[in-house]
């Protein structure tokens, strides 16, 4: 920030800010998630995934009508001291945070054994599948964040105000569907496959209709596919695998999925030299079909869970 008020910093500062921010944020994420089941009832697990992933999309959704506008108004300077600003207030709140004591809860025998996780993905196929599934399709959602500024420039003809308008919808969406994914009924399979298909034609239809209220509605569909999505299978994971790999589990599955959006930027990115941004949505809701498609086939033709905690945890989740 102190950098950004002398001037616009270089490129490759931009570049290494960034890449510092998404590292911390890497730490952090599975943290938040591995602490869930600590904190809350077995009974309150959905819930309380619920709450989580409703916070992130409610910052997404600040960020994306601020952000946006602060860029129109204030240039790179307001939004770098705006950021400061905002993540020197998580830092307090987060230092003045208190919860129950989990030392009990640490010290047992389960929680001592750390084995690796290609052991855990070993003995939970089942989740293995899903992980896969959800990684192909992150390379496509994940996209999406490239595709709205190439959509609004070369299409819209618009500028801050509808890119905020866009990622608004999109965060929106994702916030309702964070607090409704627990409603969807039937199993996390079948419900994330209908999700998917749902989405790939939310993302697909931009590109066939170029009307701003038409895509910033398809936008808020996507979301919330994602929120619920996200919603029923992060609680069923936290059913599914044991307290002692949760850490290891979950910081790796943030890393997995994390690792779809600069893949997905930089062939979405490159793509969009190529091709116009309608192509790409196009490209984008055909590429989430097999996905969906394998989601269904898991939930429907797939063997049985495989343990019996496994069998007791997806059962939970209709």
């Amino acid at each position: 920030a102190v950098w950004a008020q002398g001037g616009g910093p270089p490129l490759a500062g931009v570049y290494a800010a960034a890449l510092v921010l998404a590292t911390c944020q890497a730490f952090f994420d599975p943290c938040l998630t591995t602490s869930v089941p600590e904190l809350v009832d077995d009974a309150d697990i959905e819930t309380a995934t619920g709450f989580e992933l409703s916070t992130q999309s409610l910052a997404g959704l600040a960020g994306a009508l601020l952000g946006a506008l602060a860029v129109d108004a204030a240039g790179v300077a307001g939004l770098a001291a705006g950021c400061a600003a905002a993540y020197a207030g998580a830092a307090l709140l987060v230092a003045g945070a208190r919860f129950r004591d989990a030392a009990a809860s640490a010290e047992s025998p389960e929680q001592e054994s750390r084995r690796p996780l290609r052991r855990i993905l070993g003995e939970l196929p089942y989740v293995r599948r899903i992980l896969v599934c959800f990684t192909a399709a992150n390379l496509f959602t994940a996209a999406v964040f490239v595709v709205i500024p190439l959509y609004t420039r070369s299409v819209l003809h618009g500028g801050g105000g509808t890119v905020a308008l866009l990622e608004a919808s999109l965060g929106a969406g994702a916030l309702v569907g964070a607090f409704t994914g627990t409603r969807v009924p039937g199993r996390p399979t079948v419900a994330g496959a209908w999700c998917l298909g749902l989405m790939a034609v939310a993302l697909a239809l931009p590109g066939l209709f170029a009307h701003r209220l038409v895509i910033a509605g398809c936008l808020a569909v996507a979301g919330w596919c994602a929120g619920a999505v996200s919603v029923r299978f992060v609680a069923l994971f936290q059913r599914l695998v044991p307290t002692a790999d949760k850490p290891g589990f979950f910081a790796v599955m943030q890393a997995v999925l994390g690792a779809s959006l600069p893949v997905a930027s930089l062939v979405f990115g490159s793509a969009g030299d190529l091709f116009s941004p309608r192509t790409l949505c196009l490209v984008q809701g055909v590429g989430l079909l097999p996905a969906a498609c394998a989601l269904a086939l898991l939930g429907s033709g797939a063997p049985a869970p495989e343990t019996p905690v496994e069998a007791e945890a997806v059962g939970g989740a209709r």
